[in-house]
């Protein structure tokens, strides 16, 4: 038994980044006050609160995918490489944690990361 429904497709402008925006959510929450005007829903401390909260857990499970999953992990990077790199661009928030989900394509491999870029550098530069 549901007591409460709200349903939007359009939180607003600054839902989510634009990198984010092919994330769907449902959410079940008891803290909407859903008696108001949906532009003063919009505009509540509840909804600015959830978009950390969304892009938390987002983070988090791209981030197992990655570790745990690397045949899946490539399947996400051919579907949405580009805008994780748009995201590691353009949320300065959370720019660190997209830099290392992000995957180039170099001579050597199909599939490398920042860091094992840097390790590489660090390694030759070493050998020299």
């Amino acid at each position: 038994m549901v007591k409460r429904v709200f349903i939007t497709s359009d939180l607003g402008e600054d839902a989510l980044p634009k990198w984010a925006n092919w994330v769907k959510v449902v959410v079940d929450a008891e803290d909407l006050p859903l008696n108001v005007s949906r532009e003063t829903l919009q505009s509540t401390q509840f909804l600015k609160q959830l978009k950390g909260i969304i892009l938390k857990r987002l983070l988090q499970l791209l981030t197992r995918i990655s570790e745990e999953d690397p045949e899946k992990w490539e399947k996400v990077q051919e579907t949405y490489g580009n805008v994780f790199k748009l995201g590691a661009v353009e949320d300065f928030k959370n720019r660190d944690k997209l830099a290392t989900l992000v995957r180039f394509t170099t001579n050597q491999r199909n599939s490398t990361s920042l860091d094992e870029v840097r390790l590489q550098c660090l390694i030759s530069r070493w050998l020299c």
